[in-house]
């Protein structure tokens, strides 16, 4: 990877190329934890900014996120930049800040969704108290959720420890509006979330077929609520 001064007139002479070649980009962003990416292109190259055409539904993502990252002819790499304005009824887009990055940055190995809904957890730590936890994310290979109040103990409940979950999904099932899930797991990270005493932990869960079986379905049924989000964003 070339420093980053070379990098960025790297991507500006690229960026010219593809503004007379006509070319396509690839966008790269989230919304609420599900991928979106639209192709877009370059309509002018100017003085540390540059003006890109971009679908209506990759700049409300550009809008929450503040930035994107793109791909492209001739680009070494994934290139971030960050977003300084944008136009809904144009599908134009200001980008600026240019630079190289990983090309794992900005993907994911495996879909997850943040959830829409309070999902509260009932968590079982091996040799420790139980405590509850909103569940924020969800994918098939784990969890990320946030402890409720000062019931968790970081002392006790260290990175290693193997936990069971429950907890109900927002699934109808028969009359009922929500369907219970359990999973086992483990968990490796634990964050202080700054300025209060709860904690952000993430939760590699085992594998379990009918637990990804539910997940699955409730995955497929927020991403579908997430694009008529989006949409509505666009009809406005």
């Amino acid at each position: 990877m070339p420093s980053s001064s070379s990098a960025y007139l790297h991507i500006l002479d690229c960026l010219k190329k593809l503004e007379t070649s006509g070319e396509e980009v690839r966008f790269i962003n989230t919304y609420h934890g599900m991928p979106v990416s639209y192709p877009g292109r370059v309509l002018s190259v100017g003085v540390g900014r540059v003006e890109f055409y971009a679908p209506q539904p990759q700049i409300v993502c550009m809008r929450n996120d503040k930035f994107t990252y793109f791909k492209g002819k001739e680009l070494i790499s994934t290139v971030r930049a960050s977003v300084i304005q944008t136009s809904m009824d144009g599908e134009k887009v200001l980008l600026r800040g240019f630079e190289y990055v990983e090309d794992s940055i900005g993907l994911r190995s495996t879909v997850r969704v943040e959830t829409g809904d309070t999902i509260l957890a009932n968590i079982e730590p091996m040799g420790s108290s139980p405590f509850e936890a909103r569940v924020r994310e969800i994918s098939l290979s784990g969890l990320m959720v946030i402890t409720w109040g000062r019931t968790f103990d970081p002392v006790a409940v260290k990175k290693g420890t193997k936990m069971h979950l429950d907890f109900r999904l927002p699934i109808p099932s028969g009359r009922e509006k929500s369907t219970p899930a359990e999973v086992e797991g483990t968990l490796v990270n634990v964050f202080l979330v700054t300025g209060t005493p709860e904690h952000r932990l993430g939760i590699e869960t085992i594998r379990n077929i009918e637990y990804e079986r539910l997940i699955t379905r409730y995955i497929s049924q927020r991403q579908l609520d997430l694009l008529k989000e989006i949409k509505s964003f666009c009809n406005k």
